[in-house]
């Protein structure tokens, strides 16, 4: 699929809570647009919010306003997209050993 940026550099830099335990990237094409956030810690949840870096919204060309968008793995997880003049970020609130796939649209 496309293209791939990651998203675990830009969040260590820019959010504390967002541990060495969780990764993140992004992945899209011209048909569709995905996050993926791991969280690999076996015995903590973790629950922090995941900021979308400029490269990548300048690269998805994101409109200002809030979304939902739901894992499409297994349809489980729901949050929202939150974006703004300044910035994009969703709400992540993951279990051990807990992944998922989420589609912007």
């Amino acid at each position: 699929m496309g293209e791939y940026l990651e998203l675990y550099s830009f969040n260590r830099s820019q959010n504390p809570a967002y541990t060495n335990k969780a990764f993140a990237f992004a992945r899209w094409d011209k048909s569709q647009k995905l996050i993926v956030v791991t969280n690999f810690d076996e015995f903590k949840s973790v629950k922090t919010t995941l900021k979308l870096s400029p490269e990548l919204l300048k690269a998805w060309n994101l409109e200002v306003g809030n979304r939902d968008i739901q894992e499409v793995m297994f349809g489980k997880k729901k949050t929202k997209l939150r974006v703004t003049d300044t910035g994009a970020e969703i709400d992540l609130d993951f279990g051990p050993w807990e992944s998922a796939v989420f589609e912007v649209r």
